[in-house]
């Protein structure tokens, strides 16, 4: 029996690929397991340097950043996607109501909205992305790199 991240991943891997960035494991696991259950594919990043491989190898429809990063690490974020994916929708989840950013690019909504919150802005801003640059899933992948673990 295959497990569900697998199975999810597969057969919904047009539906929309989303990267999720904040410092959190726990909680960016969780919001992974909601939106892929809606049929999204998606990546995890904790560190800005994972953030940066995956927005270089990976075609990301949208990014997602938490509530619990801090505004500079935010920034940095949003910058490195601006940078990266000119054309990429973020958005950016907050503690308190939603509020808009740039319209073109990036949106804002409360993190404590609920799941259902997050799976509709999430479908309607993937939609959105891949309206607005229709070669995005076309976009080559390059080869990830595994580094090799030492022995002991």
């Amino acid at each position: 029996m295959s497990s569900p991240h697998v199975s999810v991943g597969r057969r919904n891997a047009g539906a929309g690929r989303i990267l999720l960035y904040g410092h959190y494991p726990t909680l960016l696991q969780t919001r992974r397991w909601i939106l892929e259950k809606a049929g999204f594919r998606v990546w995890i990043a904790t560190q800005f340097a994972e953030l940066e491989n995956i927005l270089t190898t990976r075609p990301i429809d949208l990014l997602i950043l938490s509530h619990t990063l801090p505004a500079r690490d935010c920034e940095k974020g949003l910058a490195a996607a601006h940078q990266l994916r000119p054309k990429m929708k973020a958005l950016v989840l907050t503690e308190t109501s939603s509020r808009y950013f740039d319209e073109e690019r990036e949106e804002a909504a409360s993190a404590v909205e609920g799941p259902n919150a997050l799976i509709a802005i999430a479908k309607k801003m993937v939609a959105l992305a891949i309206s607005s640059d229709p070669t995005l899933h076309r976009m080559p992948l390059a080869p990830l790199r595994v580094p090799r673990k030492a022995h002991l």
